[in-house]
């Protein structure tokens, strides 16, 4: 599993149905890994990463996010889109196509 893999897999963890978890309830990464905050996005649900390395992040709200880089080196989160017409309930990539 590559560093990304493995912060997904973090971040998964440390959602909470409350939000983020506190300091004394967070995972411990094995021995040879690290845990790194790439990044603040508000209401953050569901993760995509897409063959580029840009991390994708649905949100509670109706807004989609986007870390550019995301597995070299994490830009700031921005606003990708949003959806109008209903919260965006989750988000997959398959090859180039986004499923939100």
């Amino acid at each position: 599993m590559n560093r990304l893999g493995v912060f997904l897999l973090v971040f998964f963890i440390c959602m909470g149905a409350s939000g983020v978890l506190s300091a004394q309830e967070l995972p411990h990464a094995p021995s040879g890994f690290t845990i790194t905050k790439i990044a603040d996005v508000p209401g953050a649900r569901e993760l995509a990463v897409a063959p580029n390395g840009d991390l994708f992040v649905g949100t509670a709200g109706s807004e989609i996010y986007i870390v550019p880089h995301a597995d070299t080196k994490p830009e700031h989160a921005q606003v990708f889109t949003r959806v109008s017409d209903s919260q965006a309930a989750g988000i997959a990539i398959n090859a180039n196509t986004m499923y939100i």
